[in-house]
């Protein structure tokens, strides 16, 4: 376009173009609880939920989830399938039992948040009494359209569900091998906030403060030759990976988490080693990613 000339004329464009999206875009009047013990999902989620107009409340395991649920108050609960203490599915099933012996006939809507969009997740979600689930990382889009489906019509917000209906984005180009950063998954975090990129600050921070102490825990456990530490560390470190765009950091991880669940002791050695290299190729870019991003007016 004619905006190549001028990089801050684009800029400003694409600011201007963000706003308009989003006076589109639905807002919903709801107040939501999500169970999530990953920070860096966290901070993307608790955003997306600011953006779409939402109270919400965070809590990091199941068994909270259900205290917070007896307490009331809650539109919709977003959950994490795999936490400490409680997981999803026991949280969702313990929250079904208390709704039936209180048999006054509300059933709260719960979407589960799953890690990897595997074919039997569905069924295990429906399984455990969720609605419906949502695979990580998610768009604000997709997270949207399924508030719209399972909140009830006077919790979505008025003006804008008339709002008329904009042309699809066109689909974004495939990544390609070589990218140790997917572009794609950071501008979905850039589009959280008004242009002045504080939000991905804040999450590439949490994300490069944790995965440290995540590097440390895969040595640790391999030392103890403990299979289901490292899974568990692993699983942390796939999350947040791909919440920051690290997609071959996420499916390194990824593969570490199965080798250390099957007690695959010698692949996942070796998987450490990757995934350390690719921790030491993906942190300089995201500190890059930081510094191109506009200085907020907020600090």
């Amino acid at each position: 376009g004619d905006f190549d000339s001028d990089p801050a004329a684009g800029a400003a464009a694409k600011v201007a173009t963000n706003a308009e999206r989003r006076a589109q875009e639905l807002r919903f009047n709801a107040h939501v609880l999500l169970a999530e013990d990953n920070g860096v999902n966290q901070v993307v989620a608790r955003n997306m939920l600011k953006v779409l107009g939402c109270s919400h409340e965070i809590v990091a395991n199941g068994l909270l989830a259900l205290q917070a649920v007896k307490r009331g108050g809650y539109d919709l609960v977003l959950l994490d399938c795999q936490m400490p203490e409680m997981d999803g599915y026991e949280a969702t099933r313990a929250i079904r039992e208390w709704e039936s012996a209180r048999g006054d006939g509300c059933r709260l809507p719960i979407v589960a948040l799953t890690a990897n969009a595997l074919v039997g997740d569905a069924e295990a979600c429906r399984a455990a009494g969720m609605d419906d689930h949502l695979a990580k990382p998610y768009s604000r889009k997709q997270l949207a359209q399924i508030m719209k489906h399972w909140l009830s019509a006077d919790k979505v917000g008025p003006a804008q569900a008339q709002a008329p209906a904009k042309p699809a984005d066109p689909p974004a180009p495939p990544v390609a091998d070589d990218t140790v950063l997917d572009q794609a998954v950071l501008d979905n975090i850039r589009a959280l906030d008004d242009g002045d990129g504080s939000v991905v600050r804040e999450v590439i921070e949490m994300f490069l403060a944790e995965a440290p102490g995540h590097l440390q825990g895969l040595h640790a456990a391999l030392e103890r030759s403990d299979g289901t530490a490292v899974g568990n560390v692993a699983h942390a470190l796939k999350s947040a990976s791909f919440n920051v765009g690290a997609a071959r950091l996420g499916e390194a991880a990824r593969d570490l988490e199965r080798a250390g669940r099957s007690g695959d002791l010698a692949t996942a050695k070796r998987l450490v080693a990757t995934v350390n290299g690719l921790f030491q190729r993906v942190e300089p870019l995201l500190l890059q990613e930081m510094a191109r991003t506009p200085e907020g007016t907020s600090i």
